[in-house]
């Protein structure tokens, strides 16, 4: 980017946070939610003997804010720009299943809102944060521990908005946990065994029967790739194929 682009781009920030109010959800009318695209990008996990499951990751989100756009043409050619997260609306998302809350939590560094979006001229906005999480896994089959298959699900969703605020859908396609950048030395995988539902569901409750409450919930098997026990480190000896999802970028 040079000089001029530069200038352009602090000027158009200047002009638009102006009147921004980041406490308010860019649906422009009632009757059209904000389409919202979500994946999940993950990059190591590790399963102890609890059931618990600890993850490192990074979502994506892919949202329509309205009040952004912006004519290139009066900004030098400029058709993105980089805003810290903490000036915007974002979706209020939250891990369902998740087994513990506080300021490393998934919960407690999404709510922070660290880090930068991208914003196109076109009013879309491209977020992507780094996050811990950790749920529970399903403790039945924990009688193959350690080196089992065992069944778990991270369930996404708002935590405030329904379907007639907030319209979901995967991002590019992508029903499962996206893993292309996944740590190879991740003590725990995603086995091949994976995915095998739609991740995208709508539930409606007693309160609100007219609305529908949309989610995204990755259902997986995860197994132990290598373990540290009293002798040093334990290899699993008959490890299941490993899934492979497509790029996401």
């Amino acid at each position: 980017r040079n000089l001029a682009e530069s200038l352009a781009a602090v000027f158009w920030e200047r002009e638009l946070f102006r009147d921004y109010d980041k406490d308010v959800i860019p649906q422009m009318d009632a009757n059209t939610p904000v389409p919202l695209s979500l994946a999940l990008k993950a990059y190591r996990m590790d399963l102890n003997d609890k059931g618990e499951l600890d993850f490192t990751a990074w979502m994506v989100f892919d949202w329509e804010d309205k009040r952004l756009t912006f004519d290139p043409e009066e900004y030098h050619g400029l058709t993105l720009i980089r805003v810290p997260a903490e000036k915007l609306w974002i979706p209020d998302y939250q891990v369902y299943n998740a087994v513990e809350y506080g300021q490393d939590s998934f919960s407690g560094i999404y709510n922070a809102r660290q880090g930068y979006a991208i914003i196109y001229n076109t009013g879309k906005v491209l977020y992507i944060p780094p996050l811990n999480g950790k749920v529970l896994c399903n403790d039945q089959e924990f009688a193959n521990w350690p080196w089992g298959e065992y069944d778990c699900n991270i369930k996404l969703g708002s935590w405030t908005y329904s379907a007639n605020q907030i319209k979901l859908s995967t991002y590019n396609g992508q029903n499962g946990i996206e893993n292309g950048d996944f740590d190879e030395n991740s003590p725990s995988f995603i086995t091949a065994n994976s995915f095998n539902e739609e991740s995208l569901e709508s539930k409606y409750y007693d309160c609100c029967p007219d609305e529908a409450y949309e989610s995204m919930n990755y259902r997986f098997k995860v197994q132990r790739r290598w373990r540290m026990g009293a002798d040093g480190k334990e290899t699993n000896p008959s490890p299941a194929a490993a899934y492979e999802s497509k790029k996401l970028f």
